[in-house]
């Protein structure tokens, strides 16, 4: 019975997958921050992340190509948004963050914004 026991938990030990940080980058014009098509794994790129940032990923919004014209607002539309680091270097026309009602964001890191920024 022991051995049971200890070879399921070695078997769930094993299988636990470690997160790891990542790199999220803004891409396409305003846009809700739970919306998975407004990330990339690469400034400009065109994949797309499997979910929302944790407190162990970095958000970008560079420029590439997100706020290049049109509107440019980010939508806080979630009650806990997180994120490691959030960096604004290289947007472009004033972009402006909607924080919805009740809606949290938490920035474990270093927080660095633009001028003309609302």
């Amino acid at each position: 019975m022991l051995r049971t026991y200890t070879f399921v938990l070695l078997t769930f030990l094993c299988s636990i997958t470690f997160l790891s940080a990542a790199d999220y980058h803004w891409v396409g014009a305003s846009g809700n921050w739970s919306d998975l098509n407004h990330g990339a794994t690469t400034s400009g790129g065109s994949t797309h992340p499997q979910i929302v940032p944790s407190p162990f990923d970095d958000v970008f919004f560079d420029g590439n190509p997100g706020f290049m014209a049109g509107s440019r607002i980010v939508n806080l539309n979630v009650v806990h948004a997180f994120c490691h680091s959030m960096d604004w270097t290289g947007a472009m026309n004033s972009p402006t963050g909607n924080q919805g009602t009740n809606a949290n964001l938490y920035i474990y890191g270093s927080l660095t914004f633009i001028q003309n920024m609302t």
